[in-house]
């Protein structure tokens, strides 16, 4: 796949993620009016064994993908770390990794430019 597609999706992929949790949790909010309502919001994915499972399933890849993208950023050199690594908490995995993976694809580009620039 060239760079030019898959810059195209992954911002697409950050806009939907983006979106989609958004919407999400604005209906919960929007409905649970009530001082009850945080509450509710940490408690639902604990309420079933299925809907635990996916929670831990989203921990875990939280915490490896806040690793990698410490780790790949630092090889990378790559800028802005902490706004990758705060939108994984504040938004969610779905916003954060699409938005680091076009980042990263822009810095690989600049660096392939780099390499290519005559001299």
């Amino acid at each position: 796949m060239s760079s030019k597609w898959l810059t195209v999706f992954y911002g697409l992929m950050a806009f939907v993620g983006f979106i989609l949790p958004m919407i999400c949790f604005g209906v919960h909010f929007r409905t649970s009016i009530d001082a009850q309502a945080w509450p509710r919001f940490f408690a639902a994915p604990w309420l079933t064994w299925a809907t635990a499972g996916f929670s831990w399933d989203l921990m875990i890849t939280a915490t490896t993908l806040t690793i990698w993208m410490s780790v790949e950023s630092r090889r990378m050199a790559m800028r802005g770390l902490w706004w990758n690594l705060a939108i994984i908490f504040l938004v969610g995995m779905s916003f954060a990794l699409p938005v680091f993976l076009l980042r990263r694809e822009w810095r690989l580009n600049a660096c392939a430019n780099r390499e290519n620039m005559p001299e």
